[in-house]
């Protein structure tokens, strides 16, 4: 299923996942390291996170994998490249720094 993230408001994590294509434990252990936006407690049992900050993870994703600082008008990725240039950025990300 395909779930657009709302401008604002929350979501969950079964959302966030539908349009950031990591697994759950990975994007916890994002969450924890810093690289993931923090959730907010909505009750004692639902988490949830800001819109905003998704969008804003998005179009950071984004702009790690393009190729120069450098943005294209004309760039327009369909679902599964964009999909496939997160995945990119993500496993940078994950290597080990030297």
């Amino acid at each position: 299923m395909y779930f657009t993230i709302p401008e604002t408001g929350f979501v969950r994590l079964a959302q966030v996942l539908t349009v950031i294509p990591v697994g759950k434990t990975c994007w916890w252990d994002g969450v924890k390291s810093g690289r993931y936006p923090k959730p907010v407690k909505l009750s004692e049992r639902c988490t949830a996170w800001r819109a905003e900050d998704i969008h804003l993870l998005i179009h950071q994703i984004a702009e790690q994998s393009r190729p120069s600082t450098e943005t294209r008008e004309n760039d327009i990725f369909t679902g599964m490249q964009f999909a496939q240039e997160v995945r990119k950025v993500l496993d940078r990300s994950r290597e080990p720094n030297e």
